[in-house]
């Protein structure tokens, strides 16, 4: 992907993520990290639309599988905000006109609908999904062929460094058990 010029500038190449992977991260950091800026970044993620929901539900179980989050205990309810975090982290940072006259506490709640209702859309998990979850979260096994029947995308599953990480974890911490 190459950038915008900015004058007789343009960064060209430019490698990015998969919108999906994008909107699984971004999702997995709200529920990991409960942060205001991570619910705004959901809703408007998921108001842009495009979104293929197959493609970022893959991406949603793979991420959340990398979680610190156990996954397997996901609901929609879990998204909800802190009224001193919207105002003190995430209100600053807006350069909306009229912000200054903007109801934060409707303005959070929105955002937390927004999120709820998307996140009620991706659950709940198949048995396939949740067989993944259980193998990588209590056995430390990688099995992307519970997810997708793609052989490119099981093998990037199965190399992905943070799963990899994750799944080598499960193990360790097993043994030493």
């Amino acid at each position: 992907m190459d950038s915008r010029p900015v004058g007789i500038w343009q960064a060209v190449g430019i490698q990015v993520v998969d919108v999906h992977e994008l909107a699984a991260g971004k999702l997995s950091a709200l529920m990991s990290r409960r942060q205001a800026r991570d619910l705004f970044d959901c809703s408007n993620l998921f108001r842009l639309g495009g979104l293929d929901r197959e493609r970022l539900r893959l991406s949603f179980i793979v991420y959340g599988a990398m979680s610190r989050r156990d996954w397997r205990t996901l609901a929609p309810n879990d998204v909800d905000f802190d009224i001193a975090d919207l105002e003190q982290r995430l209100i600053p940072t807006l350069r909306a006109a009229g912000i200054e006259r903007l109801q934060q506490d409707r303005f959070g709640k929105g955002l937390i609908e927004d999120c709820r209702n998307f996140l009620a859309g991706l659950l709940p998990f198949t048995d396939a999904e949740r067989e993944f979850l259980n193998r990588v979260l209590d056995k430390g096994e990688i099995a992307p062929e519970l997810l997708t029947a793609d052989e490119d995308l099981q093998d990037r599953i199965r190399r992905h460094p943070l799963l990899e990480w994750k799944a080598l974890n499960v193990r360790e911490f097993r043994k030493n058990q």
